[in-house]
């Protein structure tokens, strides 16, 4: 009897546990499919946003500011949405929560290119940016640190978050110069903290989009950002490619916009 008893149990487990799997693969398959008639319905949209002025601070009163924080809640007040947010500087897990649906649109300038389009739906490009190197400005006398060119990049140390899309762009710099150019990469630090360790003597280099660059040299200026690294490139926000007409909606408003 006891052995009947273990035998119904151990089918019976299997069972929860397959129809755990196919609700879970069902719940998925919808997800994937969440575009802006669902988001509509649902009642609100879910925005990953860098924690940066670029994208959006939330100060100790609970205020929120930010570039892209303050277009995205036009487009929420426009469609009659709520918004939830999640901040996040990685790149990478952005992308992960976007298509894993823990979010509808990472709202941060991003370059793109043929990689990017692989795993996301672009906007619009809504900017123009190009690639710089960060350094500290020249200082006075034989400066055996200060970058002239780019052929003064070898041998050196580059610094980047470990998101960074600028990562193969030096990568391919080094091959095209024919020479090392070593990419070391900072897990734990996000593209303004970089800058910052940059400013105050902690590390060398780092590159950055030219906005930023220019955004952060303001208020340190000691560093240089004159030397391009990179071609201008196009950047735009992002959304699941199941969602096109997301995707539509937010170029449409942004077109109106202007």
């Amino acid at each position: 009897m006891k052995k009947y008893t273990s035998f119904f149990l151990i089918l019976i487990i299997i069972l929860f546990v397959w129809l755990g799997r196919m609700f879970h693969n069902n719940e998925n398959d919808s997800f994937s499919n969440l575009d802006f008639e669902q988001i509509k319905e649902r009642g609100y949209i879910c925005v990953s946003f860098s924690h940066s002025e670029d994208g959006m601070l939330v100060d100790s009163n609970g205020a929120k500011s930010g570039f892209a924080y303050e277009k995205v809640m036009k487009f929420v007040n426009e469609h009659d949405l709520a918004l939830k947010y999640k901040l996040e500087d990685n790149l990478d897990k952005q992308i992960e929560m976007l298509n894993s649906c823990e979010c509808d649109l990472i709202a941060r300038d991003i370059p793109i290119t043929k990689a990017m389009k692989n795993e996301v739906l672009f906007t619009d490009a809504f900017s123009k940016d190009r690639m710089v190197l960060v350094q500290r400005k020249k200082s006075s006398g034989t400066d055996s640190i200060y970058v002239y060119n780019q052929l003064n990049l070898i041998g050196k140390h580059v610094s980047l978050p470990a998101n960074s899309p600028f990562i193969t762009r030096v990568k391919n710099l080094s091959k095209e110069l024919g020479d090392s150019i070593y990419v070391d990469i900072e897990k734990n630090h996000d593209r303004d903290l970089l800058i910052t360790l940059v400013s105050k003597g902690d590390i060398n280099y780092t590159v950055s989009d030219l906005r930023t660059a220019k955004r952060l040299s303001k208020r340190y200026e000691n560093l240089d950002i004159h030397l391009p690294i990179g071609f201008t490139t196009l950047q735009g926000w992002a959304v699941r490619k199941g969602s096109p007409k997301l995707c539509d909606e937010i170029n449409n408003f942004f077109k109106e916009e202007e």
